[in-house]
């Protein structure tokens, strides 16, 4: 037993993790996978995903632009939220051209 809690205090001191905060096992494994993941993460970085095949890039058309303007209308409705920060149809033309450009 005395191994087996040497490598969980190595591994919390290797990833800097509060070893009383995590006291189950399933939180401790999940703040462990989260610190591997954000381990050469950069604020400045561009994450930008470049498909090299046309036929795999995403075209962003109105109809489906529409349906997707109605969904979050939905939600706020169901939620009773105000709805007057939604995007609408008008902001069609500046989310083509993220998308386009690959910005988002």
């Amino acid at each position: 037993m005395i191994p087996a809690l040497d490598n969980y205090i190595q591994m919390v001191r290797e990833f800097g993790i509060d070893l009383l905060q995590y006291i189950s096992l399933s939180r401790y494994a999940c703040s462990v996978k989260y610190a591997m993941c954000y381990q050469d993460f950069s604020i400045y970085g561009c994450y930008n995903v470049l498909m090299e095949d046309e036929k795999e890039r995403f075209y962003l058309t109105k109809e489906h632009f529409q349906r997707k303007c109605a969904g979050y209308v939905s939600q706020d409705l169901k939620k009773k939220l105000p709805k007057d920060n939604d995007v609408s149809m008008k902001d069609y033309d500046t989310v083509k051209e993220w998308f386009e450009k690959g910005v988002c």
